[in-house]
């Protein structure tokens, strides 16, 4: 037992020596550094100060007036709709037509048996928020129309994919026009 304090009085003794030495020693290695040179990052051109900086970057271009114009084609609709959307909403195809889309789709009806369920959506601006949502306005059933009630659930649904996989609107700009021809889906937005 007295060993091991004998021990331990000399190792706090040893610690406390190295410690001191090193605050000792450490202004004179300061001391012994070479001064430091700060390294110029820039080249000054003739009769400017040489304090102030050139610049290295060209300036950000700011956004222009000119519309911006999104397309898509049948294809790439097609293409934006192939993975499965949701397990309401199974094996979807979106066809292009005069100012509205037609959307195919199977789904599980009110009797827990698979459908085809065919549909039709417009474009309708939001003023609000300078954007275009979808409105469902037709819609059947394996043929047959639907009531109320199921029309509401699944042109829901079917609002809510249009919603989320047609093209957005980009940031600052709105939605002006959206034109569909069986061709090609055109957005046109301009600055807010």
């Amino acid at each position: 037992m007295n060993n091991t304090r004998k021990l331990m009085m000399m190792l706090t003794v040893m610690i406390a020596l190295v410690l001191t030495m090193a605050m000792l020693a450490m202004p004179v290695f300061a001391q012994n550094q070479p001064p430091h040179t700060p390294i110029p990052t820039f080249t000054s051109v003739p009769n400017q100060q040489p304090h102030t900086p050139v610049p290295t970057t060209t300036a950000t271009v700011a956004p222009t007036a000119v519309p911006l114009i999104i397309t898509m084609t049948q294809d790439e609709i097609t293409t934006a709709f192939t993975p499965i959307y949701s397990t309401q909403l199974i094996n979807v195809v979106v066809t292009l037509g005069e100012g509205q889309v037609f959307v195919d789709f199977e789904g599980t009806g009110p009797d827990g048996k698979r459908k085809q369920f065919n549909a039709v959506a417009v474009p309708q601006y939001v003023e609000i928020v300078g954007k275009v949502t979808w409105i469902v306005t037709a819609m059947t059933m394996d043929g047959n129309e639907m009531s109320s009630n199921l029309f509401t659930l699944w042109g829901r649904r079917v609002h809510n994919m249009l919603d989320a996989r047609m093209p957005k609107r980009y940031k600052g700009y709105v939605v002006t026009n959206v034109e569909i021809t069986p061709d090609l889906l055109t957005y046109t937005q301009v600055l807010r």
